[in-house]
């Protein structure tokens, strides 16, 4: 909307002309143009172009403001209102991603896993879930589990040995599956296979399996905040639908 509402504010105060304005039309289209290539689309991407766009939106309610001719009084109190408008709308989103930052998932993960997770057990998990961490307590304090992570688990080579070697917990992080599930993003090439099995490990828990913790924030802010995370305390027997779906 901002994108569209900046060239018609333009449009409508042709006395201005195409200006320095015209750059940030030409930033957003180029950048969404190099991103459209990403390997790996993480949303926090388009942070230059989000920012851009409101940049745009606030220049293109003045030009707006100043196209109606309004005296500096109406103006004004226009002003005043795309303001409240703007605070009750943000305000809100802005206290829930301070509150992500402060209470992270993955610090609630690695609490959990301390107090929940029995000694010698085997815990396979998503690099972003971060349980591998040093700078983390599970990782310093629960030397006696036996933690395996890959950056995406759904991708690990031996994953179905391990899954066939007997019961284990497995940690899931949508920073690292949430790529398998856009409906835009296409394999690279090469990896078709691995892609398919990875979606069918990831779906094949999150919808069929009732995981023994879960984070999940009421906005996902789809940034590196406070990812979302399920723990699923899994044997073979349970993996036997996954088997059977296997290429």
């Amino acid at each position: 909307i901002a994108a569209l509402a900046l060239p018609l504010a333009v449009l409508m105060t042709r006395k201005h002309g195409w200006g320095w304005e015209t750059l940030f039309v030409l930033f957003a289209a180029f950048c969404t143009l190099v991103l459209s290539y990403s390997v790996i689309l993480f949303p926090r991407y388009v942070l230059p172009i989000t920012a851009m766009l409101h940049l745009m939106a606030a220049i293109s309610l003045g030009r707006l403001l100043m196209a109606t001719h309004a005296r500096p009084v109406t103006q004004a109190t226009l002003g005043v209102v795309a303001a409240v408008v703007m605070l009750a709308t943000y305000a809100p989103v802005c206290a829930d991603f301070t509150h992500q930052f402060s209470d992270d998932s993955r610090y609630a993960l690695n609490y959990w896993a301390i107090n929940n997770i029995p000694q010698n057990a085997r815990v396979f998990a998503d690099g972003y879930a971060e349980l591998h961490d040093s700078a983390l307590p599970f990782a310093r304090q629960r030397r006696d589990v036996r933690l395996r992570t890959h950056f995406i688990l759904g991708t690990m080579g031996d994953l179905q040995r391990q899954i066939n070697a007997g019961e284990a917990y497995y940690v899931i992080c949508d920073l690292s599956y949430s790529r398998y599930f856009e409906p835009v993003a296409i394999p690279a090439p090469g990896h078709e296979g691995s892609s398919r099995n990875a979606k069918r490990f990831y779906e094949y828990l999150l919808t069929t399996q009732t995981p023994v913790w879960s984070a999940k924030e009421k906005r996902n802010m789809r940034a590196f905040t406070s990812p979302e995370i399920h723990v699923y305390r899994m044997t073979p027997e349970m993996f036997k639908g996954l088997s059977e779906k296997a290429d």
